[in-house]
């Protein structure tokens, strides 16, 4: 991979437990910092949602139960920085987004797994 690239590469990560009603904060948090990366969990967003930042390319994975939108996974990744996406297979127990980075020398993924979802005794 592009050693400058690796330099310059910013990453983070959040729990965002539901992004709708976080969206403006999130937004200026994108602004102000704008990291190369931004992996997000329990998203909440339901297949008719979109997350549209200025810049970055959106990829995620969703899940709802009887309209109900709980969990899901997002990545956004800087339009300039090179990657392609892997879509993931529908997972019973967990979401996840994996998008490799472009060459394939680093593959980010964002995972979610409900707490009752635990093996027993951990």
């Amino acid at each position: 991979m592009n050693s400058r690239l690796m330099v310059d590469l910013s990453l983070c990560s959040w729990n965002a437990n539901g992004i709708l009603n976080k969206i403006y904060d999130f937004k200026l948090f994108v602004e102000k910092y704008s990291p190369g990366v931004i992996l997000v969990q329990e998203t909440q967003l339901r297949p008719k949602h979109s997350i549209n930042i200025n810049n970055y390319k959106c990829y995620r994975n969703y899940r709802t139960t009887e309209g109900q939108a709980y969990g899901g996974t997002l990545i956004l990744i800087k339009k300039s920085i090179p990657h392609f996406h892997t879509p993931t297979p529908q997972l019973h127990h967990v979401e996840a987004t994996l998008d490799p980075l472009n060459p394939p020398d680093l593959d980010l993924l964002t995972l979610y797994s409900r707490p009752q979802n635990y093996p027993s005794g951990q």
